[in-house]
């Protein structure tokens, strides 16, 4: 309501106050608009259906009885608002990272542009707008380039060979801790939630304090994203222990710097202010990557286009992608998927499909991503095929032994992928009706 009532009403202190522009008050107009999708975006993701309001509420007498909208709607009049303001956004709002980075660019609303069209299955779409931010030249991976990798010769364990291993510096590791999650709008950075040192927020107290909600799976973690190096254990992917996590901690979120005890490197509650991060590059091109192999997935088995090369470059730029990511992160050759391939004509849809998938959850750990990453797969194609073991898989890690075959029956059934409504917004709005699977 505050974005609606801005958008509404903005124009009317132009009349009592000179100093603000036609300029300004398009600009603080069209990142109302994008503040508003995000917002809208991520009820739909989360509940399906719910109330869309574009007007504002500035009186008791207006009627805030609001039935649902068709969540397909409302996404649809997402993507026009978006595509009507992105030309009218600002790239950069001068020398302030902190500005830059806290407040909707141009990039931004191109991220969330890709984001909804990938949701929506509009591949075409999602490339479009990723390749927006990648080529603008304004936003770069830390360590993309792999100039700062150490190289190195190590017994390899398979062959009783000799193998020249490249390492990135332990320095450099922490450095890219320290940009990325402690200090926060680093280069990479698209958008991301600042957070004042003067108001801690709730990470305190859902990851830090002794009765914390939230903490990693580390046996999950080990066994399924970070699996140690068969090649050489002296090193290891720079996502893993000490970024992503560290012993019994979300350590993205809680954590000073990578090396030493967790004890002596653990925010304090005064501190404990780093910024949520909402886009960031590595998830704009692996946006793109996952894009590119539904592409290749819809024709794979069409001749025509495995004759004409299509499949072979849409799979082959998703591999590059996924492998400039993994390059700079210093990827064991165990979570490699395409490990031993040469050259794209040896890749598959569906192996790229679930490589595309697995780096994600890498990449993203712990950054809000994986639930929509595991449902957007699971709905693909209106759940065709095995989509569905995207959420049963989820089940696995997510739940007791003694509840995964509960959890995973559940999730059978289509409805049970929403959340409910809370039972007060439902008691304030007499036509708001609760999500089916809780009726």
């Amino acid at each position: 309501n505050q974005c609606n009532t801005l958008i509404e009403y903005a124009s009317l202190a132009r009349k009592s106050d000179e100093s603000f522009t036609s300029d300004m008050l398009v600009q603080y107009q069209a990142e109302a608009v994008a503040i508003r999708s995000l917002m809208y975006f991520y009820l739909v993701r989360t509940f399906r259906d719910v109330p869309f309001i574009a007007q504002a509420i500035v009186s008791d007498d207006q009627n805030l009885q609001i039935a649902k909208t068709s969540g397909t709607v409302i996404l649809d009049s997402l993507i026009y608002d978006l595509e009507s303001v992105a030309g009218k956004m600002a790239t950069r709002f001068g020398d302030d990272p902190a500005v830059n980075k806290g407040r909707f660019t141009a990039y931004g609303v191109y991220s969330l542009l890709a984001d909804i069209y990938l949701w929506k299955e509009d591949y075409a779409g999602c490339i479009r707008n990723c390749d927006k931010v990648i080529g603008s030249g304004q936003i770069s991976l830390l360590y993309a380039d792999g100039s700062n990798l150490v190289e190195t010769e190590t017994n390899n364990a398979i062959t009783g060979k000799l193998d020249t291993v490249y390492y990135l510096s332990e320095g450099e590791a922490d450095e890219f801790y320290k940009k990325m999650y402690y200090d926060g709008n680093s280069d990479e950075s698209i958008f991301e939630l600042q957070r004042e040192s003067d108001f801690p927020n709730g990470d305190y107290y859902d990851m830090f304090c002794s009765n914390a909600w939230f903490s990693p799976r580390t046996d999950v973690i080990k066994d399924n994203f970070f699996i140690s190096s068969e090649v050489d254990n002296s090193w290891y992917d720079m996502r893993s222990e000490g970024v992503s996590y560290k012993g019994s901690y979300i350590w993205k979120y809680i954590g000073t710097a990578r090396q030493g005890s967790a004890q002596s490197l653990m925010r304090t509650r005064e501190t404990m202010t780093g910024n949520t991060i909402v886009y960031r590059l590595a998830d704009v091109m692996l946006m793109k990557a996952e894009a590119l192999v539904q592409q290749a997935k819809a024709v794979e088995n069409d001749s025509a286009s495995v004759a004409s090369g299509y499949v072979k470059q849409k799979l082959g730029e998703a591999w590059d992608i996924v492998k400039k990511i993994r390059l700079r992160s210093n990827a064991t050759e165990t979570t490699d998927l395409c490990n031993g391939i040469t050259d794209a004509s040896g890749l598959s849809a569906s192996t790229m499909e679930k490589f595309v998938y697995e780096e994600r959850g890498r990449e993203l750990m712990f950054e809000g991503k994986r639930w929509f990453d595991a449902l957007r797969h699971a709905k693909r194609n209106n759940y065709e095929g095995n989509n569905l073991n995207y959420l049963t898989n989820v089940a696995m890690y997510s739940a007791s032994a003694a509840k995964v075959s509960n959890l995973q029956a559940k999730f059978k059934n289509k409805d049970f992928h929403y959340l409910p409504i809370n039972q007060s917004e439902i008691s304030a709005n007499k036509k708001l009706v609760q999500n089916p699977f809780y009726n």
